[in-house]
């Protein structure tokens, strides 16, 4: 908590980002969607990497989903409509 500063106001200047890795992908349901709230709760914006085949799990838990294509030496985002998941 300290590490957080949890007990001090926070400014409107800071930056309270978390980059994971597949930090999830050997987690149950309820431990990610426990870790993912307790982030929230702090004021952490949480950027998550995921294999494709792993992204469905999370989707209640992310507010928008990217996803990177590569063609030959190139690399691009595409935002995907997370509505348009949910109903696959």
């Amino acid at each position: 908590a300290q590490a957080y500063r949890l007990n001090q106001p926070r400014g409107l200047d800071t930056i309270r980002l978390a980059l994971f890795d597949e930090a999830f992908s050997k987690m149950d349901t309820a431990r990610t969607a426990s870790a993912l709230k307790f982030m929230r709760d702090i004021g952490l914006q949480v950027l998550l990497a995921t294999p494709p085949d792993k992204s469905g799990a999370l989707l209640p838990f992310v507010d928008s989903v990217r996803t990177v294509v590569r063609k030959d030496n190139h690399s691009f985002v595409i935002e995907i409509d997370k509505a348009e998941m949910e109903s696959k």
